[in-house]
C-alpha cells in the first residue's frame, strides 16, 4: 500500500484513492455502452491486494489480503460515496478466505441495504448485453480484461467465418457475431461455458448481424478440437485462440510455452491465406518475447507464414503500474499462403 507517512487508512484515503482511479477511467466512467470495468487494479493502482470491479449498480471486492480485512467497512462505505453503487459483492482470495471466514464473512457475502438483490446481473459492453455471476462466476464474474481485444475482434469480423477457442461465456463469439460474421464455431471443453454463449446470443438477437449469423458449439478440450478441425480440413477467416493461464507458478512457465507453441501450431493452418489468426496469454509470468518466441516456433513447425497484423495489451482500466503486472498479452496475425510469401512475414 502506498501513503504518505502518517496517513491514516480511514474512509477519506479510501475514498480519495478510488477517487483517483475512476479518473483513469473517466472515458469507460462516461461510456453508456458500457457497464461494467474494473474500477482499481491493485497494487497497479496502488491499492495492493484490492481489486473493485464494477457491474452496472452492483460491485466485486476481490481481497488478496488479511491485512484489508480489519479495513472492509472503511472501504465499502468509501465506494457508497463516490460510486454510489446498490451492492457491494464480496470475493476472498483462496489464501485469505479461512481467515474472513472466522471472522463470519462469507465467500461471496453481498452487503446491501437492498434484500432481494440478484447476484446474477446483466451488463453491457460495447453496446452488447453479457451476463455475469458476481458470487460464482469467473474472477469477478467475467473476464473483464479482454474487452478492448473483443472489440477488435468485433471490427475485424464483417464476412468472416469464425472459430472462437477457449469460448468461455462468448465475448469473442458475440462480438464476432457483432461485427458481420458469417459464422461463428465455438469450442469450450465446459458444458456450462457452452451454456452460457447460447444465452449471451439470446440476449443479443435483436440485433440484425446477431441474428443472421450461423453459430455452432463444440464441448471438447481445445487441443483435441483443434487436432479434430484440422482433419477434417475445416478452414475459417478468423481464429481467436484465448487460454486460461497456464503457468500458475514459475516452474510451470516451460509447459505454458509449449502449449502455446502447440495451440499456434494447431490454430495457423486452420487460417484461410490472407485470414487472421489472434493468440491471447494471461500468464503473467510469460514475458512478451516468450510469447511472441513460442507463436513463432508454432509457426515454424506448421510450416505457414504469419505476417503481424497488430499487437495489444492492457485495456484503460487495468493500467500496468510495474513489470510484473503485464499479465495480459495478444498477437493477432495475418496467415499468408507458404507459396507467396509477402515483405516483413515471418
Amino acid at each position: 500500500m502506498h501513503r504518505s507517512q502518517g496517513e491514516p487508512l480511514d474512509e477519506a484515503f479510501w475514498s480519495r484513492r478510488i477517487a483517483q482511479a475512476l479518473k483513469v477511467r473517466s472515458a469507460l466512467v462516461s461510456d453508456e455502452r458500457t457497464s461494467a470495468y474494473r474500477v482499481v487494479n491493485g497494487e497497479n493502482d496502488g491499492l495492493g491486494s484490492l481489486v473493485i470491479d464494477r457491474y452496472g449498480d452492483q460491485v466485486v471486492m476481490k481481497i488478496y489480503s488479511e491485512a484489508l480485512i480489519a479495513h472492509l467497512p472503511s472501504i465499502v462505505t468509501a465506494l457508497g460515496s463516490v460510486i454510489r453503487n446498490r451492492a457491494v459483492v464480496l470475493r476472498f482470495a483462496r489464501r485469505v478466505a479461512p481467515a474472513a471466514e472466522r471472522l463470519g464473512l462469507g465467500n461471496g457475502m453481498i452487503i446491501s441495504e437492498h434484500s432481494d438483490l440478484d447476484p446474477v446481473v446483466e451488463y453491457l459492453e460495447n453496446g452488447l448485453k453479457f451476463e455475469a455471476d458476481l458470487v460464482h462466476g469467473p474472477k469477478t464474474g467475467a473476464f473483464l480484461d479482454q474487452r478492448e481485444n473483443r472489440a477488435l475482434v468485433r471490427r475485424i469480423s464483417k464476412s468472416r467465418a469464425v472459430l472462437d477457442v477457449f469460448s468461455s461465456s462468448g465475448g469473442f463469439t458475440v462480438h464476432a457475431a457483432a461485427g458481420g460474421a458469417v459464422s461463428v464455431h465455438s469450442v469450450d471443453i465446459s458444458p456450462h461455458a457452452i451454456d452460457a454463449v447460447k444465452a449471451n446470443i439470446d440476449r443479443n438477437r435483436e440485433l440484425p448481424t446477431v441474428s443472421t449469423c450461423r453459430f455452432s458449439y463444440q464441448c471438447d478440450d481445445a487441443f483435441a478440437a483443434l487436432d479434430g478441425l484440422n482433419q477434417r480440413r475445416k478452414r475459417f477467416d478468423l481464429v481467436v485462440v484465448d487460454p486460461p493461464s497456464f503457468a500458475q507458478k514459475q516452474r510451470n512457465v516451460g509447459a505454458a510455452l509449449a502449449a502455446y507453441e502447440r495451440l499456434v501450431e494447431l490454430a495457423a493452418p486452420l487460417v484461410n491465406p490472407g485470414g487472421l489468426l489472434m493468440q491471447a496469454s494471461c500468464s503473467s509470468r510469460v514475458t512478451v518475447g516468450e510469447f511472441h518466441a513460442a507463436i513463432d516456433q508454432g509457426l515454424d513447425r506448421a510450416g505457414v507464414i504469419g505476417e503481424l497484423y497488430c499487437d495489444t495489451a492492457h485495456a484503460l482500466d487495468h493500467p500496468v503500474g510495474f513489470p510484473e503486472g503485464a499479465y495480459l498479452k495478444a498477437r493477432t496475425l495475418i496467415i499468408r499462403d507458404p507459396a507467396r510469401p509477402r515483405k516483413g512475414a515471418r
